[in-house]
C-alpha cells in the first residue's frame, strides 16, 4: 500500500518533564537516560550529537533509552496504517533539526561548498513490525530556519519491512550512487513551506553504514533538479520510521563528518593593500576567491582585536572603516604599524582562513 510520508514536525517538548532528564539534556552528559514521546532531544558527546525520540504522528506511549551515541527503542505502541504517516522517526543527528543544533557539525553549509560528506551507522533491526531505517538529510533555501525547512530532504532507504514505500513517485531504479545501486523516488510536499522529497531505496538492504557517501547523492539530486548548488545543507539524521511496533530497533554507533571547500579557497583581501598608508574613512574589501558570499562570514579585527562582522556586496565583504582614531602607535612620520587580520568563517563558526596585512595612517 502507498503512503504518504510525512517527515518529522519539530518535537514540541511535554508540559511536564522530569527534572532530571531536562538536566542531563542541559549537560550533554553521556549517562544513559529515557526519553518518551515529544519530550525535547538531548545532547550527547560534548553537543556534537543529539537525539531524539521525535513523536509526531502518534500518541501512543512510545520510549528510547539514549548512552551517548547509542539509543534503542524500548517501548513502542505505535500502531499507525500503512497508508498514512509513520509515527515517529527516533534518530541521531548533527546540524540543526528545526532551530536545534549541535555544536561543531560544519553545517549549515552551502551545497556548493560541499568538499566531502558523510556518514558511518550500525543498527539492530527487530524481524517484527512495520519501519523503514533511513538517513534523512535536510536543506533549506537559507542558512538557517526555526521550523520546517523550505528546500528538500534526500531519504536514504537503507532497509525497510513491511508494505511501506517512499513518498511520491518512482523516477528511475538501478541508480549507481556511491558505489551502489538504488531505485529513486520523488515527491512535492504542500504543507507548510513545502519542499522536495528525494527518497534513494537501496537494492541491496543492510543494517549498517560503513563510508556512506552523503555528497555523492546531493549531487545526484542536484543533477535531477531537485537541490540547487545555492540552497544549505543544515542536518544530517540517521533513525528508524515507524508505522507498526518498532521496540528492539537500536542504533548501535554512529558518525558523521562535513568538510567544506572554503578552507583551499585564496582569501583575497582587495583593500587595504599590505603596507598602504591611508587616512579618513576607507572600505575594507575581502573575499574568497570563488566562493559564494553567502557561505561564509567574513571578519576584520586590528591588532588582535574584537572581530567585526563584513557585510556582503555585489561580489565581496566589505566594512567602512573610520581611521581617525588609530593612534595608538606611533611610527614617526605615520601612526603604526597596524596589524590588520581578515578572518573568514564557515556559517556553523568555524575559522577556515585568516589573512594579516600591515596598515599605515598618515598624519594630518
Amino acid at each position: 500500500m502507498k503512503f504518504q510520508e510525512f517527515d518529522s514536525p519539530p518535537s514540541k517538548p511535554l508540559i511536564m518533564i522530569l527534572v532530571a532528564c531536562s538536566l542531563l539534556a542541559f549537560l550533554g552528559s553521556a549517562q544513559a537516560q529515557t526519553i518518551c514521546n515529544q519530550q525535547p532531544a538531548v545532547s550527547v558527546n560534548n553537543g556534537s550529537y543529539h537525539v531524539q525520540n521525535n513523536e509526531f504522528a502518534s500518541t501512543a506511549q512510545e520510549c528510547i533509552n539514549v548512552n551517548g551515541t547509542i539509543f534503542n527503542v524500548t517501548q513502542s505502541g505505535i500502531s499507525n496504517p500503512t497508508n498514512n504517516a509513520p509515527g515517529a522517526y527516533p534518530s541521531i543527528y548533527i546540524g540543526c533539526h528545526w532551530g536545534s543544533c549541535t555544536s561543531n557539525s560544519g553545517l549549515p553549509v552551502q551545497v556548493s561548498a560541499v568538499n566531502n560528506a558523510r556518514s558511518d551507522w550500525n543498527t539492530s533491526q527487530p524481524t517484527s513490525g512495520t519501519y523503514d531505517t533511513a538517513y534523512d538529510i535536510w536543506f533549506n533555501t537559507t542558512p538557517t530556519t526555526t521550523g520546517q525547512p523550505d528546500g528538500a530532504e534526500i531519504m536514504i532507504w537503507l532497509n525497510f519491512r513491511g508494505a511501506i514505500q517512499p513518498f511520491g513517485n518512482l523516477v528511475a531504479t538501478g541508480v549507481t550512487v556511491g558505489g551502489a545501486a538504488y531505485d529513486v523516488w520523488f515527491g512535492r510536499q504542500s504543507s507548510g513551506p513545502g519542499w522536495n522529497v528525494i527518497s534513494y531505496v537501496a537494492h541491496n538492504i543492510t543494517i549498517s553504514a560503513s563510508n556512506l557517501d552523503i555528497k555523492a547523492f546531493t549531487t545526484d539530486a542536484v543533477s535531477r533538479n531537485y537541490i540547487t548548488n545555492s540552497w544549505y545543507l543544515i542536518a544530517v539524521e540517521a533513525g528508524f520510521e515507524i508505522w507498526q511496533g518498532g521496540a528492539g530497533l537500536a542504533t548501535n554507533s554512529f558518525s558523521a563528518a562535513i568538510n567544506n571547500t572554503l578552507g583551499t579557497a585564496p582569501l583575497n583581501v582587495w583593500w587595504p593593500t599590505d603596507g598602504s598608508v591611508l587616512s579618513g574613512t576607507q572600505l575594507f574589501k575581502s573575499r574568497l576567491e570563488n566562493i559564494a558570499l553567502g557561505s561564509y562570514q567574513m571578519f576584520w579585527s586590528v591588532d588582535g582585536g574584537q572581530f567585526n562582522a563584513m557585510g556582503n556586496n555585489t561580489d565581496h565583504k566589505e566594512y567602512s572603516v573610520d581611521l581617525s582614531g588609530w593612534t595608538w602607535r606611533d611610527a614617526g612620520n605615520y601612526w603604526g604599524p597596524f596589524l590588520v587580520t581578515f578572518t573568514a568563517e564557515d556559517l556553523s563558526g568555524t575559522i577556515v582562513q585568516q589573512k594579516t596585512i600591515t596598515l599605515y595612517v598618515a598624519k594630518q
